[in-house]
C-alpha cells in the first residue's frame, strides 16, 4: 500500500507541474531539427543508506533514463537499481531501487551542455528481511556531451535525501542516444 501512495504521490507532482512547465516550454520553444527525447543508461557509483553516520560502504547503481521535451527545459524520469554496499564487515543492507522525476535546466549548446536536475524521487530499500519505501526530493547536476550527432555521453552527480532519514549521493557517467 505504501508503495502505491507513494507513486501516486509522484504523479500527483508531475501532474501539477505539467501546466506551469508546458507554459514555461512554449515561451523557449527549439529548433524543429533539435532532438526532443533521449534515452540512455548510466553506472554510478556512491552511497544510499540511513543517514546514522554507520554506512556500510559505497554501491554501486545501474540507471535507465528518458528525457521528454529535450531542449533548454526537459522533463527527466530515471530508473535505478543500487547494489548491495561494499563493506568489510557483514552488514544487513541489501540492494535497493529508486525511481526519480525532475526538470531539467540545461544550456543549448550543441557539443557541451551543463544542465541540473530538480525533483522527486521515490526508494525502495531493503534490510535484513524487511523492504520499505522512502520518498523525497533529489537535485543533480552534470555536462553531457555530444562528440557527434545524436550519441552523447553524460557526467553527472545526484543528491537524494529521502524519508525514513535515508541519503543516496551519486557521480555517475552515462551514455545515450537523442531521438
Amino acid at each position: 500500500m505504501s508503495r502505491l501512495f507513494a507513486v501516486l504521490a509522484v504523479a500527483g507532482i508531475v501532474l501539477s507541474v505539467s501546466p506551469v512547465y508546458a507554459q514555461a516550454l512554449a515561451s523557449s520553444v527549439t529548433p524543429a531539427a533539435e532532438p526532443r527525447f533521449e534515452i540512455g543508461l548510466k553506472a554510478a557509483i556512491g552511497p544510499f543508506n540511513y543517514g546514522d553516520g554507520l554506512q556500510p560502504g559505497n554501491r554501486t547503481s545501474a540507471s535507465v533514463e528518458a528525457c521528454l521535451l529535450c531542449g533548454c527545459r526537459a522533463l527527466v524520469f530515471e530508473y535505478s537499481h543500487w547494489s548491495k554496499p561494499s563493506a568489510s564487515y557483514p552488514t544487513a543492507y541489501r540492494s535497493a531501487d529508486t525511481f526519480t522525476g525532475a526538470l531539467r535546466f540545461q544550456g543549448r549548446q550543441r557539443r557541451a551542455r551543463p544542465y541540473v536536475d530538480v525533483g522527486a524521487a521515490i526508494g525502495n530499500a531493503r534490510w535484513s528481511t524487511t523492504a520499505f519505501t522512502t520518498a523525497g526530493g533529489m537535485v543533480g547536476a552534470g555536462l553531457t556531451v555530444s562528440p557527434s550527432g545524436r550519441f552523447y555521453l553524460r557526467f553527472s552527480g545526484c543528491l537524494l535525501l529521502m524519508s525514513e532519514f535515508y541519503v543516496g549521493i551519486d557521480a555517475a557517467v552515462g551514455a545515450g542516444w537523442r531521438l
